[in-house]
């Protein structure tokens, strides 16, 4: 009796042991990618003095992930819009891209961070800069994920006419009064229309970042992201409400 229980627990500890080897977490590994059918996704980040660094650094880290987990099957660039010197929202960090718009390599997915209101009017009124822009969102055959206010550019651009799109929802009662040919979503994390994602405030972009690896590479790889970065993916959300009735509208906060 004795004998038969040592068995049984050495076969349980074996058991264990083999679930927590490393040879077998890479199988796993290698076994996910060997399901992923696509070729090389190339990302690219549109970076531009005073964009929020979580907006895009949240996007990037799920896609760094992906390209760990799909051996390279995910290429991620930055790209200036004029400069590859970028200062960040509030000045609060200072990077370099790769590239400037001008020579950057084929993009597949363009993601667009958001910035501050102040600096979104500065752009929107801004006619050469925001040709720039245009130009950027306008590539053949590319796709865009937009995060938080980055929705500004695009209904400028006359991007999301007729299209469903969603925004950070402290603005969201300007941005439908501003743009009312744009069918603007609330209470989601992101929203999909077309060849664009747009994403609510900040920390949705990742959720938008992860619902496009589900998307192109399987509800599993999608799964072992949300799980590694410890996030609650959601594609509803209750969106909060403004303390005291506060809104913003241009030029005046309310």
């Amino acid at each position: 009796m004795k004998k038969i229980l040592f068995l049984i627990l050495f076969n349980l500890f074996q058991h264990a042991n083999a679930q927590n080897h490393p040879e077998n977490h890479e199988k796993l590994m290698d076994n996910l990618a060997s399901q992923i059918k696509h070729d090389t996704i190339n990302i690219g980040f549109l970076l531009f003095d005073g964009a929020v660094l979580q907006d895009f650094a949240g996007p990037m880290e799920v896609f760094s992930k992906a390209k760990s987990l799909s051996h390279g099957k995910y290429k991620t660039f930055s790209i200036g819009l004029e400069n590859k010197i970028i200062k960040l929202d509030n000045e609060m960090l200072v990077v370099e891209t790769e590239y400037i718009l001008a020579n950057a390599p084929k993009i597949d997915y363009l993601i667009i961070p958001g910035a501050n209101m102040k600096k979104i009017e500065e752009i929107l009124a801004n006619s050469s800069l925001m040709e720039k822009f245009k130009k950027a969102m306008s590539g053949k055959n590319q796709n865009i994920i937009s995060v938080c206010t980055a929705a500004y550019l695009l209904a400028k651009s006359d991007m999301l006419n007729n299209k469903k799109t969603t925004t950070h929802f402290f603005v969201a009662q300007d941005f439908k009064e501003r743009f009312p040919k744009v069918n603007l979503i609330t209470d989601v994390r992101f929203v999909e229309d077309g060849n664009i994602i747009s994403s609510s405030g900040v920390t949705s972009g990742i959720d938008a970042a992860l619902y496009l690896v589900e998307k192109l590479s399987g509800q599993k790889m999608r799964a072992m992201i949300n799980r590694a970065l410890q996030h609650d993916f959601k594609i509803e959300d209750k969106w909060p409400v403004p303390p005291n009735g506060m809104r913003y509208k241009m030029n005046n906060h309310e």
